[in-house]
Formats: C-alpha cells, sequence, structure tokens
C-alpha cells in the first residue's frame, strides 16, 4: 500500500499507516505514524485524535491524557472529542475529569446519545445514585420508552432503599421490554423480600432465562433465592415422624 519512500508520504496517509498498525496491535509503530502526520500538517484531527486512543489502549493513560489535551486546544467545540476523552478518563479511573469531559460534551451537543448514560456510569462507580437518577431521568426526557433507562432508574432506587418506588419503575421498565435481565432479577429480589414468593419465582426464573450463559454475580443469587423459594415446607406428618424417630433414639 505504500510502496513510496516515507518521506514523500502525505499526513493522510500516515494516518492510514497508523489506523493499519493500530488494528494490528503494533501501537508503538503506530503512534509514530500519527505523530509523523502531525509533522507534516499541525492541524490533521484524525492523527491527534486516533493517537490518543492508540495510547489509552495500550495503557498510556498519562500520554493518552496529554495527547487529548493536546487536541481538545484546537478543537475544543468537537462534543464527540470531549465524549471520547471522557470514556478514556473514566477507563483510567479519573471520575471527576470524566465528569467534566461530559459534561462539556452535553454543553455542546444537549442531545449527544450517550453522554448521559456515561455520567450514570461515573456516578454508579462513586455511589452517588440520586445523581444517576438525574441523568437518566434526562435519557427518558428525549426518549420515554427507554426500557434500560428504567430499569437503571429501579437499581438506583434500590439503592437508596426506596424500594416501592424502585419496583414500580422496575415493572415500567418490564412493560417496555419484558426481556430485561436486569429488571427481572431485581425486580424478583423485592418481591421475595416482601413476601410475594409466587411472583419472585417468576421473575427470578426469568432472569436466568434471558442470560443462560453469562457469569455474572445475578444469576448465582438469582438461582439460591430460586431454589428457596422453590423449596416446599415440612408436611406436619413428616415434622410429628421425625419427632417419634428422634424421641426413640
Amino acid at each position: 500500500m505504500f510502496r513510496r519512500n516515507w518521506s514523500q508520504r502525505t499526513a493522510n496517509e500516515w494516518v492510514t499507516q497508523g489506523n493499519a498498525l493500530a488494528a494490528a496491535r503494533r501501537y508503538p509503530e503506530a503512534i509514530g505514524a500519527y505523530e509523523r502526520a502531525i509533522s507534516l500538517q499541525s492541524d490533521c484531527f484524525p492523527a491527534y485524535k486516533n493517537r490518543a486512543a492508540v495510547m489509552a489502549r495500550s495503557g498510556d493513560a498519562e500520554g493518552a491524557i496529554r495527547s487529548f489535551g493536546e487536541a481538545i486546544r484546537l478543537w475544543p467545540n468537537d462534543a464527540a472529542l470531549h465524549h471520547q476523552f471522557g470514556c478514556v478518563l473514566f477507563s483510567f479511573g479519573r471520575n471527576e475529569q470524566a465528569i467534566v469531559e461530559f459534561r462539556l460534551c452535553l454543553k455542546l451537543d444537549p442531545s449527544h446519545p450517550k453522554a448521559n448514560w456515561r455520567l450514570a456510569a461515573v456516578f454508579t462507580r462513586m455511589g452517588d445514585y440520586e445523581a444517576v437518577i438525574r441523568e437518566l431521568n434526562q435519557v427518558i426526557a428525549r426518549d420515554s420508552g427507554n426500557a434500560s433507562a428504567y430499569s437503571l432508574i429501579g437499581c438506583s432506587l434500590s439503592a437508596l432503599g426506596r424500594n416501592a418506588e424502585a419496583i414500580d419503575m422496575l415493572e415500567t421498565s418490564l412493560r417496555l421490554d419484558g426481556a430485561l435481565p436486569r429488571s427481572h432479577y431485581m425486580l424478583g429480589v423485592h418481591l421475595y423480600r416482601i413476601g410475594k414468593k409466587r411472583q419472585a419465582v417468576v421473575h427470578l426464573f426469568k432472569a436466568i432465562w434471558y442470560k443462560p450463559l453469562e457469569r455474572s454475580l445475578y444469576r448465582g443469587v438469582a438461582t439460591h433465592l430460586l431454589a428457596v423459594a422453590l423449596r416446599k415446607p415440612p408436611r406436619a406428618e413428616d415434622t410429628d415422624s421425625e419427632s417419634h424417630r428422634s424421641a426413640k433414639t
């Protein structure tokens, strides 16, 4: 593809080569190719953006943050760039900085399809469930039929101990999409806690049914609760027999 001498290549050709090297996971070489592109064209947006992304992928947190910072100084009004930077910061555990970038993304593009979700993820990690609910309510304001948003609001209400509201939200999510395993699981747990074991069994079974191969905590817990909920209480005659045998010994 690149037969001519490297000194004759254009910035776009270096970006293309960088992309190919990145796809092959040859990250240091890819970064070098992007830097060649930048040296030829100081405003080569794909080179800055892709260099930062590859640095993040290779685990170079400081390099990725520095590279994104350079890109944002050149293109401060690019909402997608702020969103991407926020995702990288989140992946490296820089929660407060990630929040700033997602907020800037929404300021530039209030209808951005993912920024509120990303903020909800950050706040979930931080344990700020009130903030999670606020962000997901913004999602619902734009898309009133978003079952996943109702589901996650239900989970957040559950974490806050607002159980009746949680049940209402989880039931709403399942009216919109009856195949959400998270909603079935959480609703099953709540119904089990308040003694509605028969209804709990239905939802816990569905939680497993819709995600039979997922190795997640809820599946193990749901299986355990199902076993408990389905367990028959001992019959009176069995109890009497056991007492009689004990008395004999």
